[in-house]
């Protein structure tokens, strides 16, 4: 019964994120791993920004009932609109159950398509990113929400949720705004993790691990999917393991943090926008600005990246590569997708930092930094490789309009990261190697996808 109830739970929320996906996406195939990878993100989202409204917006107590039937109400719509745009895959679901054709063809041309040497390297790769991601499933399930900003923050706010199963919007209680010492925090872990204790009925301290565990996997699937469009397949995978053995990037996959749900939305996001600057397709510029402001649901740290890539955005206007009319359409959506809770946080004053400028320069929050990305055990060689791509591939690099693009939005992001923990209070946490490491994961993971682009063989502006 109980993993009857963690399936409906998944389901509540993939569902309505599938039919979301069909429209946003039409012309995609509409039965994929990367489909399903979106509808998880996109879903859970929608889920957590529709209890926001009940509990924040409206200040409803809590009903279980009311809840399902908004999820009921939204499915019906959104199917109703897939069909009238006529982008539901009767055709492709059928052959998907009962037609194995393509899977049987793909393993008759296996052995011609890869030598014997290149077939036992992949199976390699595949089976140690198996093995990640099982080691990772079962931490998910066997271990605690234990750790300190989860016991304080993201797990303890969907805590007292479920035990008065209300919002206090009384400024003189301890819960008020949900309590806690991070009232201005974002609300889609913990609402996606209450949601859950909900439907199971009681709470439990391990399976909300699962929400993070499957963000892990989704982001490995969209990221893999990213990287097999300019390199091989084994290169993809190659890189696809090094995303998942990272060790603060597993770390995070079975720990209640919001930097990985964080990451994936940025992530996808800046692969929309590549998609766009490559394409030039409307619906990729949306997409991505849609993404972006989905971000800022998740965590505040959303903002410092999203400023750097306006930064770049702008920089590109002023060469006059890009438009400028573009770059406000960008910001518009981008707010519009924010503005329930941009508008939530003016009214209740709430800001986007716990900390103010203190514009007192910390020398030894630079070093933490450097030490941090090549010293910590967090990230293995991963930015030593970094720095050898760029230095080998710098030509190429500069002269290609969507590379130079993306590594100038890490090189800024990066800049604006050192402005923060070292011009503000915020150096502790430098100092402490405790949330400079997490917020540089949305930044290891863009790595990634920017070293894919600088190793591909095929043009990136094409």
């Amino acid at each position: 019964m109980l993993w009857f109830k963690i399936i409906i739970y998944f389901l509540s929320f993939l569902i309505p994120g599938y039919l979301l996906i069909w429209l946003l996406r039409p012309r995609a195939p509409k039965l994929s791993w990367v489909n399903l990878a979106l509808a998880y993100g996109l879903g859970s989202m929608l889920m957590t920004i529709s209890l926001f409204f009940q509990l924040f917006i409206f200040k409803n107590h809590f009903s279980l009932l009311s809840s399902w039937l908004v999820i009921l109400i939204e499915v019906i719509i959104l199917l109703i609109l897939v069909i009238r745009r006529g982008v539901f895959p009767r055709r492709e679901i059928w052959q998907s159950v009962f037609n194995l054709t393509k899977q049987i063809k793909f393993l008759k041309e296996w052995r011609s398509i890869f030598s014997s040497s290149k077939r036992a390297l992949i199976i390699l790769v595949v089976i140690l990113i198996l093995i990640n991601s099982l080691i990772s499933l079962n931490n998910a399930l066997s271990r605690p929400m234990a750790t300190f900003d989860s016991l304080a923050t993201w797990s303890w706010k969907a805590k007292i949720l479920f035990q008065e199963t209300e919002i206090s919007f009384n400024p003189e209680t301890f819960f008020y705004l949900g309590g806690g010492g991070h009232l201005n925090y974002p609300w889609h872990v913990p609402l996606a993790q209450y949601w859950l204790q909900v439907n199971l009925g009681t709470y439990h301290d391990s399976l909300p691990n699962l929400i993070f565990v499957f963000y892990f996997f989704a982001l490995l699937i969209v990221i893999f999917h990213f990287l097999k469009r300019y390199l091989s397949i084994f290169q993809a995978l190659v890189f696809s393991f090094f995303l998942s053995s990272m060790p603060l990037v597993f770390y995070h996959a079975f720990n209640a943090y919001a930097d990985l749900s964080l990451t994936f939305f940025i992530s996808v996001a800046l692969i929309f926008s590549i998609f766009w600057l490559t394409r030039k397709q409307r619906l990729d510029f949306y997409l991505s600005a849609i993404f972006w402001g989905l971000s800022f649901w998740v965590k505040d740290a959303a903002l410092i990246f999203y400023l750097a890539f306006l930064l770049v955005f702008l920089i590109y206007v002023l060469k006059k590569k890009l438009r400028f009319k573009d770059w406000v359409k960008y910001i518009l959506t981008t707010l519009l997708v924010i503005s329930p809770w941009l508008i939530f946080k003016i009214n209740y004053q709430l800001s986007f930092s716990n900390v103010g400028w203190s514009w007192l320069f910390q020398p030894r929050a630079i070093i933490s930094f450097i030490e941090t990305m090549f010293v910590s055990y967090s990230w293995n060689i991963w930015w030593f490789i970094v720095l050898i791509v760029v230095f080998l591939n710098f030509k190429k690099i500069i002269s290609s309009f969507v590379q130079s693009f993306f590594w100038l939005f890490l090189l800024v992001s990066f800049l604006g990261l050192i402005l923060l923990f070292s011009f503000t209070p915020a150096a502790q946490y430098a100092l402490d190697n405790t949330a400079l490491s997490r917020t540089l994961i949305p930044l290891a993971i863009s790595s990634i996808m920017a070293v894919g682009l600088a190793l591909s063989r095929k043009r990136s502006d094409s």
